[in-house]
């Protein structure tokens, strides 16, 4: 056999560590506000602080070979229209039950309608089980699904959030299978994060 280019420089693949739903301490990594075609999502860029997940999207994000490196930890709240609807006015209690979140986490802070304020802000989070459909291969995936307040982690005052198969539409603010994941720059530091 001829061996092929690179081999010695070539990063052995490993077996992902799964990260479980449930409620977990993490701090805000970046937000920022994306406009899609009619819509716009708040994106908030979290990870793990505390316990056998810490940094748990950081190395995530650092074991991934490909050109086509994404942050997996992110919140999608869906930013109101303020059109009038019903499913708007849900939008808004969404919104601002996590921005509450942020605020009982973090005592002095409030939110002031600037997304890059909560970068850095301690918060508690939970994840919740997703299906998955990728190029017909199906799966479970562990997904940033709500903002709490960090003492509710703390004190294991939470409930986890139930699973979410594939054809069901909960209404909720999670990701949502058609928005792709936001495209990051790849990190060449152990600090150098994609919004840095």
């Amino acid at each position: 056999m001829k061996a092929f280019k690179n081999y010695n420089e070539v990063k052995a693949q490993t077996e992902k560590v799964k990260i479980p739903a449930g409620g977990y301490e993490a701090v805000i990594m970046n937000a920022e506000e994306k406009h899609y075609d009619g819509y716009s999502k708040l994106e908030i860029a979290v990870d793990i602080t505390a316990g056998d997940y810490k940094n748990y999207f950081a190395d995530d994000y650092r074991s991934q070979q490909g050109e086509d490196k994404k942050w997996k930890g992110v919140l999608r709240l869906s930013v109101p229209t303020d059109d009038g609807s019903d499913r708007d006015e849900w939008y808004k209690s969404v919104f601002k039950a996590n921005m509450n979140a942020v605020e009982d986490s973090n005592p002095g802070y409030h939110w002031g309608w600037d997304e890059k304020s909560l970068k850095g802000k301690k918060i508690g989070l939970l994840l919740r089980n997703e299906e998955y459909d990728f190029n017909g291969f199906y799966g479970w995936k562990a997904k940033p699904f709500k903002l709490v307040d960090l003492s509710a982690i703390k004190e294991g005052k939470f409930t986890i959030p139930k699973d979410k198969p594939l054809n069901s539409d909960s209404g909720t603010n999670s990701s949502s299978a058609s928005i792709k994941n936001a495209d990051f720059e790849e990190i060449t530091g152990d600090d150098d994060f994609p919004w840095s």
